[in-house]
């Protein structure tokens, strides 16, 4: 795997977004601006912190209560790194009806969320999904676009990646059980995306490599968010093992209360009572 550096700031520096005020509030409307400015001279937000690993694993968690996706990444250089350790993690907020992902460093601290929207542009008929990120202070990040295509005998997800004003900057093309981001303006590649789940194991999982060229960066954090969505809950932000748990749970409360049921069956009774009588 080439080694990866990410950097922040994906479309120059759009990564710090426009100042959002929430509620109304003046003073959160000053904040986020100030925020903005910041990151625009800067070209990355210096309020939150971001992902600078070489080689990185994204991979799905099975035994835990919330839809988690971990992150892994090499201790080394390039493909010479040999352990991993965990770099962070994606999880899924429980009962979210926007699907809320919040991403975290190795510390446990939210650096960047995602939810979903279901927009419709201009011609179209239906309604799209939309994956909206932001930072950790609320700053608009990019969007990214999902896009299924048949490729082979099956069929992949593309991306499509726009900055905080909601122009496109990367843009993706299938290759084998993955894809090659590419940058709109130059075409040159920025990203490689493999698919790396193997027959038997349940888990999603991807390997992520940067490329070679010395164009544009794009933000890990909307690559990583983009990834988590490919991993969706079972049902309420849950992952497998608790729904599991909870199917198995209600199907042995149902069959107590069958059971339970037929023991206060009239017939039941009648018939007990007559085996009775026939000893008497």
């Amino acid at each position: 795997m080439a080694a990866m550096a990410w950097r922040g700031g994906a479309g120059g520096g759009a990564g710090g977004g426009l100042g959002r005020g929430v509620g109304g509030e003046a003073l959160s409307v000053a904040r986020r601006g100030l925020l903005s400015v910041l990151s625009s001279a800067e070209g990355t937000n210096s309020t939150c912190g971001n992902f600078n690993f070489e080689a990185a694993t994204v991979r799905e968690a099975m035994w835990t209560w919330r839809q988690t996706v971990r992150i892994f990444e090499k201790a080394g250089t390039g493909n010479s790194g040999g352990q991993e350790k965990v770099g962070g993690r994606m999880e899924y907020d429980i009962m979210s009806w926007s699907s809320l992902v919040r991403l975290k460093d190795d510390k446990g601290e939210t650096i960047a969320t995602s939810r979903h929207e279901m927009r419709t542009g201009a011609g179209e008929l239906f309604p799209h999904d939309v994956i909206v990120v932001e930072d950790c202070a609320g700053n608009q990040l990019g969007e990214v676009t999902e896009e299924l295509q048949s490729a082979g005998m099956g069929s992949v997800v593309l991306f499509t990646f726009a900055d905080a004003q909601g122009k496109v900057f990367a843009s993706s093309s299938p290759k084998g059980d993955g894809m090659v981001v590419h940058d709109v303006a130059s075409g040159k590649s920025m990203v490689t995306l493999m698919r790396t789940t193997t027959f038997g194991d349940l888990r999603d999982s991807w390997t992520m490599s940067r490329s070679n060229s010395n164009g544009r960066a794009l933000d890990a954090r909307l690559l990583l968010l983009a990834i988590a969505a490919q991993s969706p809950p079972v049902a309420w932000g849950l992952s497998a093992f608790p729904f599991i748990l909870f199917l198995v749970l209600s199907l042995l409360v149902a069959c107590l209360l069958c059971v339970r049921f037929c023991m206060n069956n009239r017939g039941y009774t009648s018939i007990e009572n007559l085996d009775r009588t026939e000893y008497v």
